[in-house]
């Protein structure tokens, strides 16, 4: 039996009756017979002519190099100072930790190890010294985002018409793409004909039909569900204002009990949503206290609406006959075939699995209170998350330390044949006082499976003559 490090750096998969390998170093998937598999599966009793045959015909091609990262290390390490002073992309500004709405899954609602809501706002003078900061480190930055956070964001309008007049009166050289995250259901006529009239991209909380929507996000006041204040809100910005409902998106999180197939009708047929783009998520498990389990059939009936989409791809079916929930996957698929199709001589000594950004530099979440983070999935009660703060500036070592949460599991990291296709960032580590490795391996298996199914669809389509897709390597 050969050690680990002595054997080739592949991954072998099947796909109903065909065999493949994929290779590490070359970032290629090869179809292989049944006897090479079980050969290199190590579950051959013995090498027969033909395999041996097969075998030294690939490595004269460059295939089963044994090669492994020697030395786990972002590539970025030694760029974080340079970034953090010159290439700062985003910012977003939590201008309250006040809500209106009490959702049952929101990552304040008590049920995660975060804050609450609290009737806390950002001051003016700190909005300023945030975004002083900030344009002060993207020169080298051509559109710089400025992004409006909550709590209820809107609560706090006062404070985000002082805050983009500030930006455009001080810095009128730069071209910004300003965002907010809103729930909907504050707008008055002035909030709505301030962001028509600055271009915001809006993006609004709406969970689909009534039903779905009112039994989570539920106004504080009462108690009531929340679903047709927007929808009237909706009615006004598609009536008077074309141009903020054109930059409308919306944010769809779908929990055990929801209807997958009432929600995806409600977003086809809705006249104020039909046309907008969603972005989709479950409730998440990140920080929550105490996971629950899912019983319902949602995941099937996903999986069911991922097969029309392999179909579509295959024009088998009509553009457009799978679910409106998951058009995000067609970017993730091509962003997984783009990887793949990206050349690559054999793996680095020197490496870092994907997943983790430059902590502050792709965006940086400032909190009222002036503390920064990297971006807001992150707890405000972890001491591993907090990156500095608008009076001292970035701590380089511990942005540095974020970067390399691959270090944390170094071994398993230089031995995983999915580290290009790993999406794990600090989120995922983040034990609250420190760095967590137990956490982090806790993923893993949840990232191989994803990318395992990736390169089961890529197959798929070209084995069924898709033309979007590359030739797999034979």
């Amino acid at each position: 039996m050969l050690d680990n490090l002595e054997k080739p750096f592949i991954h072998l998969f099947s796909l109903s009756d065909e065999f493949y390998m994929y290779d590490v170093n070359t970032n290629k998937i090869v179809c292989i017979s049944k006897e090479v598999y079980d050969y290199l599966n190590e579950e051959a009793d013995c090498l027969t002519n033909e395999v041996y045959d097969i075998i030294s015909s690939l490595k004269k091609q460059g295939f089963l190099l044994t090669n492994r990262m020697k030395r786990i290390e972002h590539p970025f390490t030694e760029k974080v100072e340079y970034y953090l002073q010159s290439k700062l992309q985003m910012l977003s500004l939590q201008v309250t930790q006040n809500c209106n709405l009490r959702c049952d899954y929101c990552a304040y609602s008590g049920n995660y190890t975060n804050r609450s809501h609290q009737n806390i706002n950002m001051s003016f003078d700190s909005a300023k010294k945030a975004v002083d900061f900030f344009i002060d480190r993207s020169g080298e930055t051509n559109q710089l985002g400025i992004g409006f956070y909550g709590g209820e964001p809107l609560l706090q309008f006062s404070l985000i018409k002082k805050t983009v007049s500030y930006i455009l009166e001080n810095y009128p050289e730069r071209e910004y793409v300003f965002t907010i995250t809103t729930n909907g259901t504050v707008m008055p006529p002035e909030a709505i004909a301030f962001l028509d009239n600055h271009n915001f991209g809006v993006m609004i909380s709406l969970d689909g039909y009534k039903e779905n929507h009112d039994k989570n996000r539920k106004f504080n006041s009462n108690g009531v569900g929340s679903f047709d204040t927007i929808i009237k809100n909706l009615k006004i910005i598609k009536d008077k204002y074309s141009k903020l409902y054109k930059n409308l998106t919306f944010s769809v999180v779908l929990d055990a009990d929801s209807d997958f197939s009432k929600c995806n009708e409600f977003f086809i047929n809705n006249e104020f949503v039909k046309d907008s783009i969603l972005s989709v998520a479950s409730v998440s498990n990140n920080y929550i206290k105490e996971e629950k389990e899912n019983t319902s059939n949602r995941l099937e009936l996903e999986r069911y609406e991922l097969f029309k989409y392999l179909l579509v791809k295959m024009n088998r079916l009509k553009i457009g006959s799978y679910s409106k929930l998951i058009w995000q996957y067609d970017s993730q698929l091509e962003k997984f075939c783009a990887e793949m199709a990206k050349p690559s001589d054999t793996v680095p000594e020197n490496g870092h699995h994907s997943g983790p950004c430059i902590p502050g530099a792709h965006r940086l979440f400032v909190n009222v209170n002036g503390d920064f983070f990297p971006c807001e999935k992150v707890s405000e009660c972890s001491e591993v998350c907090g990156i500095g703060n608008i009076e001292n500036g970035f701590d380089i070592e511990k942005v540095k330390s974020i970067l390399n949460i691959g270090k944390l599991t170094e071994d398993e990291c230089k031995n995983c044949w999915a580290y290009r296709y790993c999406m794990l960032c600090l989120v995922h580590s983040d034990g609250m006082d420190k760095l967590s490795s137990k956490k982090k391996l806790s993923y893993c298996d949840n990232v191989r499976n994803s990318a395992e199914e990736k390169m089961k669809e890529y197959c798929f389509l070209k084995k069924m003559n898709s033309d979007k897709y590359e030739e797999v390597a034979r």
